[in-house]
């Protein structure tokens, strides 16, 4: 079973959200974020 675009664009958001519970850095957070706009996008 293949992933479409919006699944895999809440994955990136949902990853996003882990890091920044973990305070990480948030230049990495916000490039997962943008991941998950630019896949959510391309459908």
């Amino acid at each position: 079973m293949a992933a479409d675009n919006a699944e895999i664009a809440e994955l990136f958001n949902r990853y996003a959200d882990l890091l920044e519970i973990q305070d990480a850095n948030p230049f990495r957070v916000r490039a997962y974020r943008n991941a998950a706009r630019v896949c959510a996008r391309m459908q």
